[in-house]
């Protein structure tokens, strides 16, 4: 999987096995870890050592982060 975060101007990306999966954030130099249930992501930022959470809806992801207190949202 590779993603390119336009905004940040870097990749992220790493692999899996449909469910789970071992990213790596090169913009910031850190892991993340990635699990997807359903219509819901959970995710760990071993840089920040904070959580994230997320819901998918069609072509779109909301993702909460617990450590700023923000949401995002993504359309693919």
């Amino acid at each position: 999987m590779s993603i390119f975060d336009h905004e940040r101007a870097c990749h992220f990306g790493g692999s899996g096995d449909g469910a789970t999966f071992s990213l790596f954030d090169y913009g910031r130099s850190q892991h993340v870890s990635l699990m997807i249930e359903g219509d819901r992501l959970r995710d760990f930022d071993y840089g920040s050592g904070q959580h994230f959470s997320g819901t998918v809806s069609g072509n779109s992801i909301s993702f909460h982060d617990y450590g700023e207190g923000t949401c995002t949202n993504f359309s693919l």
